[in-house]
């Protein structure tokens, strides 16, 4: 008896191309899944917002940082209005070129936070920024100022 019999007729196929018919459904399926997942994900990642979790972490941070950053210039900014001749100290300090705010803004102090001895030229410069948004901001800063009052767009104490 022969290990391999050959035939002519075409409808007598090997079993492997039987089972190989059989699973082609199969298959078809699998690699659809597969492609279609990776599909999703590359879609996920790149327009879908999805981000990894040290991105996120990253992301946290960063933003926790700038937080505390913002708390620490709005503090800065009470210190400088806590100040008897304010309207004057906001004025003269919106004069002055943008470069040497932030350094007045720590020779004064209002940079040195509680519990240091040293003034924090990051706050300094936010604290600068905030100042002249109160200065240029006129009525629409009316709540960083005390009892509401306003400094106009052309630099007088209203």
């Amino acid at each position: 008896m022969p290990l391999f019999e050959v035939s002519d007729d075409p409808n007598d196929s090997p079993v492997w191309r039987r089972e190989s018919r059989a699973f082609s459904g199969l298959k078809s399926a699998l690699l659809g899944a597969l492609c279609g997942g990776v599909i999703v994900v590359v879609v996920g990642f790149t327009l879908g917002g999805w981000v990894t979790s040290d991105f996120a972490d990253d992301r946290a941070r960063d933003e926790a940082a700038r937080q505390v950053i913002a708390t620490k210039a709005a503090f800065c900014v009470g210190r400088l209005l806590d100040e008897p001749d304010w309207k004057r100290l906001l004025l003269d300090i919106h004069g002055m070129q943008s470069f040497a705010r932030p350094m007045q803004i720590a020779r004064a102090g209002w940079a040195t936070m509680p519990g240091t001895k040293t003034p924090d030229k990051v706050v300094a410069a936010h604290c600068a920024d905030a100042v002249n948004r109160i200065v240029v901001g006129g009525s629409a800063a009316a709540g960083y100022l005390p009892g509401g009052t306003t400094i106009g767009d052309a630099g007088q104490a209203n």
